[in-house]
C-alpha cells in the first residue's frame, strides 16, 4: 500500500491538535504516530495539583513507562505552584520535572511569591519568552524578585493580580523591570498600573506593547487609577483595551460612551502610535459611539493606526440587525468615497474589524474603505478577530 509523505501527515496531525483525546488514540497506530503525534500532544503540559504533578511523575519513572524522557513543550502551567515544592522533597522527582523543556511559555499560580525551595527548579526554565503569573496580593519585593529569575522574558501576563497596598504607601526603593520584557498583559489586575508608576524607578521600564483587560466603568475598584496612569505612559507605542462588560454595573454603558471611551483619553500619551480597542464583548453603541466622536471632534493626537473590534454576536447589535446599525452611524460621519475626497493630511487609519454580518452597500462600493467628514479620517473594514489577533502576538513575543 503506497504510503503518504511524513510531511502530509504532519500537517494532519498538526490539524487535530485541538483534541488530545484523538491525538492519543493516534499515538496507538504506530511508532510512525507515536514521533509525530508527542509534539503537538505535549505541546501544552499543565499540571492542576499537587496530586497531579506526583502521578505525572510516577508515571515518568514507571518500569514499562512509554513517556518520552525529555518532554519538549510550548507552554508549561502550575495551577498550583506550591505544587513544586512536591518536586524538590526527592532528587529523582527533581530531575523528571526538570526534565521538562519549555519552549515559550512558563504559567504560574502563586500565593505571594515562589515558594524558596521551589527557585533552583523554576530557574531550570529561565530562557521562556512569556511569563504568567497569577494570584491575589503580592508584596512588590517578592514579585521584582521572580521576575529577575527570567533574564529573557519578554511577555509578561499578570492575571487576577494586586500589589500589596501596604507597601505602596511609602514605598522605600524603586525598582526595574527585565530589559527585555517589551510586552505587558494586565489580565483584570486594574490596580497593577498604578503600582508599577510608582515603583518602577524612570528608565526602569521597557514596556512597549501594553494590554489591559478590565470592566471598564468607574465604579470599579482601580479602574479611575488606572485610567489617570494610561495617560501618563512613556514609551508605550502600541496599547490595547479589552473591555468586559458587566450587567450588574449601573453606570457602565455610560461610563465607556461618556468618559472613558472618548479621543481625549489617548491624544495624551507621549509615543502611542498604535490603539487597540476591544469592543466585541459589550453592545455594539459602544464601538460606534467611540468611531463617532473620533472622526466628527478631531483630536489631537500622534496616532497612526486605531483597529476597533466590534461585536460579532447578533445579540450585540440592536435589533439584531449588524448592517441597519452600522448604516445609522455611518450616515451621522458623512461616509465619503476616497477618490472624491482624499484626506489632506496625515491622519489616524481607522479600521473595524470583525464586522458580525455583510457590510451595507454603500461600504462595499467604497471596497471596504471610505473616508469619513468632516475631516477626512480614513475608514476601512477588515478581517480578523480579536482570538486571531491576540494568539499572534502571542506568538511573536
Amino acid at each position: 500500500m503506497a504510503q503518504l509523505p511524513e510531511e502530509v501527515l504532519d500537517e494532519v496531525v498538526k490539524e487535530l491538535g485541538g483534541s488530545a483525546a484523538t491525538l492519543v488514540t493516534l499515538s496507538t497506530v504506530s511508532r510512525q504516530f507515536v514521533r509525530l503525534s508527542r509534539p503537538v500532544l505535549f505541546s501544552e503540559v499543565v499540571f492542576r495539583s499537587v496530586e497531579h504533578l506526583l502521578e505525572y511523575i510516577d508515571l515518568n519513572s514507571a518500569p514499562l513507562s512509554t513517556l518520552p524522557q525529555t518532554v519538549r513543550c510550548t507552554t508549561l502551567r502550575f495551577d498550583d505552584a506550591s505544587a513544586l515544592e512536591a518536586a524538590t522533597s526527592d532528587p529523582t522527582k527533581r530531575t523528571t520535572i526538570a526534565s521538562i523543556q519549555v519552549q515559550r511559555s512558563l504559567a504560574l499560580r502563586v500565593q505571594g511569591s515562589i515558594p524558596s525551595t521551589s527557585l533552583e527548579l523554576v530557574q531550570t526554565w529561565s530562557n521562556i519568552r512569556q511569563l504568567v503569573l497569577s494570584g491575589e496580593v503580592h508584596s512588590p519585593a517578592t514579585f521584582f524578585a521572580s521576575l529577575s529569575l527570567f533574564p529573557r522574558v519578554g511577555s509578561l501576563v499578570l492575571q487576577n493580580f494586586t500589589l500589596r497596598e501596604g507597601v505602596l504607601e511609602s514605598p522605600e526603593r524603586l525598582y526595574s523591570l527585565p530589559p527585555t520584557l517589551t510586552k505587558l498583559s494586565l489580565i483584570q489586575s486594574s490596580f497593577v498600573l498604578a503600582a508599577l508608576e510608582r515603583l518602577v524607578a524612570p528608565g526602569g521600564s521597557a514596556i512597549q506593547d501594553l494590554h489591559i483587560q478590565a470592566v471598564f466603568s468607574m465604579d470599579q475598584d482601580g479602574v479611575p487609577s488606572m485610567l489617570e496612569s494610561i495617560q501618563n505612559l512613556q514609551g508605550v507605542d502600541t496599547l490595547t483595551l479589552d473591555a468586559l462588560d458587566d450587567n450588574r454595573d449601573r453606570h457602565i454603558y455610560f461610563d465607556m460612551t461618556k468618559r472613558i471611551f472618548l479621543p481625549q483619553t489617548f491624544s495624551g500619551i507621549s509615543g502611542l502610535k498604535h490603539l487597540r480597542l476591544n469592543l466585541s464583548k459589550v453592545p455594539s453603541d459602544v464601538a460606534l459611539s467611540f468611531l463617532g466622536w473620533f472622526t466628527l471632534y478631531r483630536p489631537r493626537h500622534a496616532l497612526e493606526l486605531v483597529d476597533v473590534y466590534v461585536p460579532t454576536a447578533p445579540n450585540l447589535w440592536p435589533d439584531a440587525s449588524p448592517s441597519d446599525t452600522l448604516v445609522g452611524a455611518l450616515a451621522g460621519m458623512d461616509l465619503l468615497d476616497p477618490v472624491v475626497r482624499a484626506p489632506t493630511s496625515r491622519r489616524a487609519r481607522l479600521v473595524v474589524r470583525g464586522f458580525p454580518s455583510p457590510l451595507p452597500q454603500d461600504v462595499q462600493a467604497c471596497g471596504g474603505s471610505a473616508v469619513c467628514g468632516p475631516y477626512g479620517y480614513p475608514l476601512s473594514f477588515k478581517g480578523c478577530n480579536w482570538e486571531q489577533m491576540m494568539k499572534a502576538r502571542l506568538e511573536s513575543a
